[in-house]
């Protein structure tokens, strides 16, 4: 497909910016319909035709997060098999078919039913949208572009609760309830009627053999101002993507290699690591549990809690509201949009898919044994259940900054090297710098005005400047200097790319 470029001089397009945010409506439906239970459960017109609702809650939340472990473990050999786009395609079908089925419900049965199939669908959606967000947007504001995955998750959270406010001034209670699961088909229908428009991965084309596919895929959203209309920064990333592909085809690799390869098995176990930290701060206990552990508005974080939650002290209810926004607030802007992020792009592209599903299972598994235990706990302990969260998470978190590299900046390919991967072509700024470095005073001058003209351009942000030399003699000067062995073949590489 082709699209105008919409340059932003950030590494990537308008265009790109659109891809990432389409995508993120299945963010949004993950965060919606993992929250949307708490406000159905506390609508009167519910509670009218389920008396129990306190106990269905908890069965609705084992079901829904038992669905999404399969869903996110099983949506690894669907991204694979079929591609990430079509991947998407399955899920917003599931999710279409788990709302209607909840919001038709005439049982119970039928509403746990409609609420498995809704977590198998989130699951996945929770797997796939970052997974291809990932991998889709350029290395300089990948951050950015990723992290609106815990954006709009965190979006559809609070989504939830103000869809419930809203049913729950509707008169008829069957329409209240009935209408609120509905809700939850609108986003899925938006992603799938836009889905044809969306871009394949480039890095899964390549795995598949489609070079041509990938490299047009790549030359639309990554074009920016600094490209003068030659597509340098797509080129480059193709030839780097291409060139690591290869190389890792010759790794062998199965589910039991995360285990047995070190660089694998660090990085399952930072994932693991980052993605409980990312559940264990009690966020979805929290989200999930809010109709029951709000008391006179006194509510939620833990010393106001302790402290205000049964009493009518105003001034204290109304900063325990003030800290359970200062919870969501610092959550939703670090850790949230972060694990996301981090884990989607530590794994090399053969074992991306997996490596981050079984990332995603863990936050979901950490999910399932919180809010089955948080009823009983709030039971019986009280308030007190928040101090679990604050000393893992407080326990864990030196663990977290001491064991996990940083990533900024960096490809998803050279992310490899900070695991002990080799690592086939270096396209980052310190390589130029080496490459320079090979090419001293009273050496050859022809390949040391070759790396002044590539550095020249690299620099460049004026699309109308090209350096001393047009671009396409530097990369015709390749054929003359290509054999000089001052220049390492990884060097040369880099240059050739560029």
């Amino acid at each position: 497909m082709t699209k105008p470029a919409g340059k932003t001089g950030s590494g990537g397009s308008w265009f790109n910016f659109l891809i990432i945010f389409i995508v993120a409506l299945g963010s949004f439906t993950y965060g919606f319909n993992n929250a949307i239970v708490g406000s159905v459960f506390g609508l009167p017109g519910f509670f009218a035709v389920n008396p129990s609702s306190n106990t269905i809650l908890g069965a609705a939340n084992g079901v829904f997060f038992a669905g999404a472990m399969l869903g996110c473990l099983s949506a690894s050999i669907l991204a694979d098999k079929m591609g990430r786009v079509p991947s998407l395609q399955v899920v917003t079908i599931l999710c279409v078919v788990g709302g209607v089925l909840q919001a038709a419900s005439v049982h119970v049965a039928m509403l746990l039913i409609g609420r498995l199939v809704t977590g198998l669908a989130s699951g996945m959606v929770n797997c796939v949208v970052p997974l291809y967000q990932s991998e889709i947007a350029p290395p300089k504001i990948r951050g950015l572009m990723v992290g609106c995955h815990g954006t709009l998750l965190v979006a559809g959270y609070a989504m939830a609760g103000w869809a419930g406010e809203g049913c729950y001034f509707e008169p008829d209670p069957q329409i209240q309830w009935r209408l609120l699961l509905a809700l939850q088909v609108v986003t899925p229908v938006m992603l799938l009627i836009a889905s044809p428009w969306l871009p394949e991965s480039p890095r899964w084309s390549i795995t598949r053999g489609q070079e041509t596919l990938a490299k047009t895929i790549l030359e639309n959203p990554h074009s920016s101002s600094s490209d003068a209309g030659d597509n340098t920064l797509a080129h480059r990333e193709f030839f780097q993507i291409q060139q690591q592909v290869e190389l890792e085809r010759a790794t062998p690799f199965g589910l039991l290699d995360f285990v047995r390869i070190p660089s694998y098995r660090r990085r399952l176990l930072v994932a693991y690591g980052v993605q409980f930290i990312a559940q264990t701060t009690g966020t979805l206990v929290v989200a999930n549990y809010q109709v029951l552990l709000y008391n006179n508005l006194g509510f939620l974080f833990t010393a106001m809690v302790a402290q205000f939650a049964d009493s009518t002290n105003k001034v204290g209810q109304g900063f325990a509201v003030f800290f359970l926004f200062a919870f969501v607030g610092f959550y939703g802007g670090s850790i949230d949009a972060v694990s996301w992020i981090y884990c989607a792009k530590i794994f090399p592209t053969h074992a991306r898919a997996r490596g981050f599903s079984i990332s995603v299972a863990t936050f979901l598994g950490a999910a399932l044994v919180y809010t089955q235990c948080a009823p009983i706990a709030f039971a019986n302990i009280e308030w007190k259940f928040y101090l679990v969260f604050i000393l893992i998470t407080a326990a864990c978190t030196p663990v977290f900054m001491y064991y996990s590299p940083e990533t900024k900046g960096l490809a998803l390919e050279e992310i490899s090297e900070l695991f002990g991967d080799q690592v086939a072509v270096h396209l980052s700024l310190e390589d130029l710098d080496t490459a320079k470095m090979g090419v001293n005073d009273g050496q050859d001058s022809e390949k040391r005005d070759t790396v002044q003209r590539v550095e020249y351009r690299y620099h460049s942000d004026d699309s109308k400047i090209h350096g001393p030399h047009s671009w396409s003699e530097m990369q015709l000067n390749y054929n003359s200097w290509q054999y000089h062995t001052s220049l390492k073949q990884s060097e040369i590489q880099m240059l050739v790319a560029l």
